[in-house]
């Protein structure tokens, strides 16, 4: 017989309590990191660009991204890393792929796997992740065609 159940009742909820604590720290860790990497790229492109100083508040940066995507049969897709010349673009296109293939795919599929997606053109690589619209949004982007 246990002598006080409301003390291993305590310990069990203290170590569920420290397990899910240091689980969350991990996952902001590695999002802290990758938020900072995306800031950086997302600095250097800017500069490449010539998007900074005056030029940053009086220029559309969305241009900065144009050469980035194309649209294939109504899907938004990355272009293809060996179709961009730009190498700022490249390099920050490179970056933002792996990361959003590592948050897509990671643990259920091989990095050499996702290496022959990108090498082939894999469309499932290229993807851009979209979340499909409220009906209310799909309705009004309608409106606009």
């Amino acid at each position: 017989m246990i002598d006080n159940p409301g003390n291993l009742l305590s310990d069990t909820l203290n170590q569920i309590t420290k397990l899910v604590t240091q689980a969350y720290q991990n996952i902001r860790n590695s999002m802290t990191s990758k938020v900072a990497q995306l800031r950086n790229a997302t600095e250097e492109l800017k500069k490449a660009k010539g998007y900074y100083g005056a030029a940053e508040y009086t220029g559309n940066a969305t241009n900065m991204y144009k050469n980035m995507t194309e649209m294939v049969d109504g899907d938004l897709l990355f272009k293809d890393l060996n179709s961009i010349k730009d190498p700022a673009e490249k390099k920050y296109l490179k970056l933002v792929l792996e990361i959003i293939n590592e948050n897509r795919f990671g643990g259920k599929v091989s990095k050499d796997e996702l290496e022959y997606w990108r090498n082939h053109h894999d469309l499932r690589y290229y993807r851009v992740p979209l979340v499909i619209g409220t009906a209310e949004s799909q309705d009004s982007i309608e409106g606009y065609k």
